[in-house]
């Protein structure tokens, strides 16, 4: 006879785990690095509503027409060689993606060429800078403008040109992003730098007419305690072993807005660009 048929019944497959890929754990991280920069602090003197506070006084036709020779006949600013020290950290967010902070310190120089007056009241010269500076100063006044009174022969706009310079100190505290453009699956990583520095003004130390040098600091200068910066540039990396990476890295920043108080007789727009090399440990 014919053989009897056996019943097909499929047989239930085993459910099927999907592997999810694994997941990099977060690597922290601590660097230290020395960035030489080129350094522009970017002052310009006779922008709207410059001399307000002294607009009212005897004295402000003299300096007022002084400052506006400044403003056309040069005030040109010029790059010096700069230099910042900077401590940071950061967190690998993932294989493309990092947060990083720190604190930096900027020693930023920079020339500012501006022109002189001569006093014969008080037979010393007074630099465009010098002279902005002391009108926005509320704390320490740098000689009395107001003894010099309405006589114009007493203060003279001279044509002479004099190199100024002019430096400033910040601690900065840097948050920005990156993003791997060579993710770090081997010694070489490229890293694109993005964010936003946090500046807070220590001093300022520029030359006076007398080719002295003046340091303004404090609540009561002319400089906002906090200002911020916009900051971006890219970082090569090389990982030397398990925890040690060297770095090299290029940096633009360049000011949000005036370094200076609303109320000051000029203004400073600085910009900074610099290449730095640093050693980093991972934990």
């Amino acid at each position: 006879g014919h053989p009897k048929r056996q019943p097909w019944v499929a047989v239930p497959s085993e459910p099927i785990d999907f592997v999810k890929p694994k997941q990099l754990p977060k690597e922290y991280w601590a660097s230290v690095g020395v960035m030489p920069a080129s350094y522009n602090a970017g002052v310009e003197i006779g922008r709207r509503g410059m001399l307000a506070a002294a607009s009212n006084t005897p004295l402000y036709n003299n300096l007022a027409s002084f400052n506006n020779s400044a403003r056309t006949s040069s005030g040109t600013n010029r790059s010096a060689l700069s230099y910042a020290f900077q401590w940071q950290g950061g967190v690998q967010l993932s294989s493309r993606w990092s947060l990083e902070s720190g604190v930096n310190y900027l020693q930023g120089n920079s020339i500012y060429q501006g022109v002189n007056a001569f006093s014969t009241l008080s037979n010393s010269y007074i630099n465009s800078l010098e002279s902005a500076v002391n009108l926005s100063d509320n704390n320490v006044p740098r000689y009395d403008l107001a003894t010099i009174g309405s006589d114009k022969s007493l203060v003279q706009t001279l044509s002479t040109t004099q190199d100024i310079s002019n430096s400033y100190q910040f601690v900065q505290v840097p948050v920005q992003t990156g993003f791997a453009l060579i993710k770090p699956k081997r010694k070489f990583s490229l890293w694109l730098l993005g964010g936003v520095i946090n500046n807070i003004f220590l001093k300022n130390s520029f030359q006076t007419g007398q080719d002295n040098m003046v340091t303004v600091s404090g609540n009561d200068s002319p400089y906002r305690r906090l200002s911020f910066a916009a900051t971006t540039g890219m970082r090569l990396q090389y990982k030397v072993n398990k925890r040690w990476t060297t770095l090299l890295s290029g940096n633009y920043q360049r000011s949000v807005g005036s370094t200076t108080r609303a109320n000051a007789a000029f203004q400073s727009r600085p910009q900074l660009m610099g290449v730095g090399a640093g050693v980093r440990y991972g934990f």
